[in-house]
C-alpha cells in the first residue's frame, strides 16, 4: 500500500465528517472528521468502533470508560489513566510521556504517548482521554514507528507527528444524534503560556487552553506549565498586594538543572540560559494572562533571592523587584 492511501485521511486531504459512534451505548460520542480511507473492525461487544488502515501502519480506536474525578486530573474507572493504558498494552508506566492536550469540545483532555515494543513490530502510541462524566471517551492512534520517525521509505521525518496532531485536534464530542454537547459542572478554563522571547519580553508566545475543576493557584498555573513542557515548574505561589510571590523549589528545573531526561520536541532547548529564560518568562506570562497584568517577585529557598549560577550572566533576581526578565540581572 503506497503512502497516499494513508494520506488521504492523515493528512485530511478530503475532510468526511463520520461519526465514530461508539457501540451500544448511550452516552455521547468521540468523533473526527479525519477517518477517510480507514477501515472498520469489529471490537469486543459494547468497547469501541477501531479503525486501520489498509497497508497496517495506523490503527485507531475509539473507547468508552466508565470516569470518576481524581485529583488536579480525574481519573479512569478505578486505576488512573496511566495505568489504564499500562494493564491495556502491557506498557510500563515510567514509559509514558504526559503531552499536552487542548479540551475537546471544552471538555477536559488528558494526552499520553509512549512506544509499543512487541516481538513483531514497533509502535507510537498517542492516547486521548476526554472526560464527558460519567464516562471518559478514549481515542487511540497508534502509528507504525519507522513511519512515525521518517525511517520508512516515503515518510518523511516529522510528517506522520504532524499528521497525528492534526487528527488530535479535529477531535470533537457529540450526542448520539450530532448535537454538541457542552460539558456539564463547574469547569473552567485557564490559559497556560509558553513564552519563547528568552528574557527579551519580544518573540513568540503560544497560548494553549486548559480546563480544569481545581481550585485556582499558582500552583495549579505551574502544574499546567510541567505537563505541557514535561519541565518541573516546582514552585509555591502567593497572592499579596504587591502582587504575586513565586518560590522556585530546589528540585525545578529552573535551579536543579534539565537532568537527563529527554527534551519534548516543540519545547527543546540547547543551552542552560535559553532554558532559563523559558521558564521564567513562561510562568510570568502564564500568570498574567490568568489574573492580569501583575508585579510577579521571583525567589527561592523559602523567600531567599532568585540566583542562578548556572547562566552565563549568574543572574540575582532581588526579592523587592517585579521581574522584568532579562533588565534584572545583575
Amino acid at each position: 500500500m503506497k503512502r497516499t492511501r494513508i494520506a488521504a485521511w492523515v493528512l485530511a486531504l478530503v475532510w468526511l465528517v463520520a461519526p465514530c459512534a461508539l457501540a451500544e451505548t448511550d452516552g455521547p460520542n468521540l468523533v473526527s472528521p479525519r477517518v477517510e480511507g480507514l477501515q472498520a473492525a469489529e471490537t469486543e461487544a459494547g468497547a469501541a468502533e477501531a479503525y486501520s488502515a489498509e497497508n497496517g501502519l495506523l490503527y485507531i480506536e475509539f473507547l468508552a470508560v466508565d470516569a470518576v474525578e481524581g485529583a488536579g486530573f480525574p481519573m479512569v474507572g478505578e486505576v488512573n489513566f496511566v495505568d489504564f493504558l499500562a494493564q491495556r498494552f502491557g506498557v510500563p508506566v515510567d514509559a509514558m510521556e504526559e503531552w499536552y492536550c487542548a479540551p475537546v469540545s471544552s471538555y477536559p483532555a488528558r494526552r499520553l504517548h509512549f512506544e509499543m515494543d512487541t516481538d513483531e513490530e514497533k509502535f507510537v502510541v498517542d492516547a486521548v482521554a476526554v472526560w464527558t462524566q460519567p464516562r471518559a471517551l478514549v481515542c487511540v492512534l497508534r502509528a507504525d514507528a519507522d513511519a512515525y520517525y521518517g525511517d520508512l521509505a516515503g515518510y518523511e521525518n516529522g510528517e506522520m507527528p504532524a499528521a497525528l496532531e492534526a487528527w488530535i485536534a479535529s477531535l470533537a464530542v457529540v450526542d448520539p444524534d450530532g448535537a454538541y454537547l457542552p460539558p456539564e459542572g463547574n469547569w473552567y478554563e485557564i490559559t497556560l503560556v509558553a513564552d519563547f522571547s528568552m528574557g527579551s519580553g519580544e518573540g513568540e508566545t503560544v497560548s494553549y487552553p486548559m480546563s480544569t475543576k481545581e481550585p485556582f493557584s499558582i500552583e495549579l498555573l505551574a502544574e499546567g506549565l510541567s505537563v505541557l513542557t514535561g519541565l518541573d515548574f516546582f514552585v509555591s505561589g502567593e497572592l499579596t498586594e504587591a502582587g504575586v510571590v513565586v518560590d522556585w523549589h530546589e528540585d525545578s528545573t529552573l535551579v536543579a538543572g534539565l537532568d537527563d531526561r529527554a527534551q519534548r520536541e516543540a519545547f527543546f532547548f540547547y543551552d542552560v540560559d535559553s532554558l532559563n529564560w523559558f521558564m521564567m518568562d513562561s510562568l510570568y506570562a502564564t500568570i498574567c494572562a490568568n489574573v492580569g497584568e501583575v508585579d510577579v517577585f521571583y525567589t527561592m529557598e523559602g523567600g531567599e533571592p532568585l540566583s542562578l549560577p548556572n547562566m552565563s550572566t549568574s543572574p540575582v533576581f532581588p526579592t523587592d523587584a517585579p521581574y522584568a526578565r532579562s533588565g534584572l540581572a545583575d
